[in-house]
């Protein structure tokens, strides 16, 4: 998956080609990772705000979503 900022969105990208999209309405993505039990839980980190004020409150936060296809883990 890659956090798409400023569409608000994350995508999963096979062979050059968007396969699912997880939307965030309203907060943008930032960064993902698969874990939990079996690698099928996508932890979602999304702000809320503009780019330039980043760090500067907290209107952060995980999400996450259940997802098809595991992790296949660290290269």
């Amino acid at each position: 998956m890659t956090a798409l900022f400023d569409q608000n969105r994350f995508d999963r990208v096979l062979n050059g080609k968007v396969v699912e999209t997880v939307e965030t309405p309203g907060r943008h993505a930032v960064a993902c990772r698969l874990g939990g039990a079996d690698d099928r839980t996508l932890f979602c980190l999304t702000y809320k705000g503009a780019l330039k004020d980043i760090g500067k409150a907290p209107t952060a936060q995980v999400e996450t979503v259940m997802v098809d296809v595991p992790g296949a883990g660290s290269p």
